[in-house]
């Protein structure tokens, strides 16, 4: 993950709850891979 968001593929937010949260999107150097990712997965 952390390799993803240091090349700008994905964005981490950390939300100060307790526990901490932390979530995850796609930027968008990412959506060219969006659909190569979707046919993989299918």
């Amino acid at each position: 993950m952390k390799e993803l968001e240091l090349n700008q593929l994905i964005r981490r937010t950390i939300v100060d709850t307790q526990p901490v949260t932390v979530h995850y999107e796609l930027t968008k150097h990412s959506q060219p891979l969006k659909t190569i990712i979707n046919n993989l997965t299918e």
